[in-house]
């Protein structure tokens, strides 16, 4: 939807709003069921893909994690979804500065951003939350270095979860044992 019309942050919010809060209860469940375990250097991308799963279960967008985006809804508007354990300042509604819009090292110049809307998705159990954000706003707060594209401190004017809406359930842990997989796969080329 990038090239043509794009929705306004009203219209975005209402779509992600109707998912309910207690649609996001299941992401902050299974981030609580993981723990630590995939925050790993080795593992965050798989953290990155458990995520986006996750939003695509709370909100009904199809997951595609394609080049520029991760997410679709079904009106074709497209959402680049970032996590981390610590996105946002925790005494003012602000992201942290640096947040990685791009990498490109994989691309041929900037050929600029490729979302319609940033889903940012903060993973610490004790203070999760969820904000969008207009790539307007991400295109005139951004800032290259070292082949990204990072975003300035900004403030987050659109939250889909808010600071204390959902808390953790004291659910059971998930032991990811990924090893003796990756094994397997190694071992049934040998």
């Amino acid at each position: 939807m990038t090239q043509g019309y794009t929705p306004s942050i009203i219209y975005v919010m209402k779509k992600i709003i109707e998912s309910k809060p207690e649609k996001w209860q299941c992401m902050l469940d299974t981030i609580e069921a993981v723990g630590d375990q995939l925050n790993k250097p080795t593992y965050r991308f798989l953290k990155g893909e458990l995520v986006c799963c996750a939003v695509e279960e709370a909100t009904g967008m199809e997951y595609v994690d394609e080049v520029g985006y991760d997410l679709i809804d079904s009106d074709g508007t497209t959402y680049e979804c970032r996590s981390m354990t610590s996105l946002f300042y925790k005494t003012k509604d602000c992201t942290k500065k640096g947040i990685v819009l791009k990498n490109m090292f994989s691309t041929v110049g900037n050929a600029g951003l490729g979302f319609d809307y940033l889903l940012l998705v903060q993973t610490d159990i004790n203070d999760f939350r969820v904000a969008v954000i207009d790539r307007s706003v991400c295109d005139s707060n951004s800032y290259q270095i070292d082949g990204q594209v990072r975003l300035d401190s900004v403030p987050v004017e659109h939250w889909v979860i808010s600071k204390g809406e959902l808390s953790t359930r004291n659910v059971d842990s998930i032991k990811l044992d990924l090893k003796p997989a990756f094994v397997k796969i190694v071992q049934s080329f040998s």
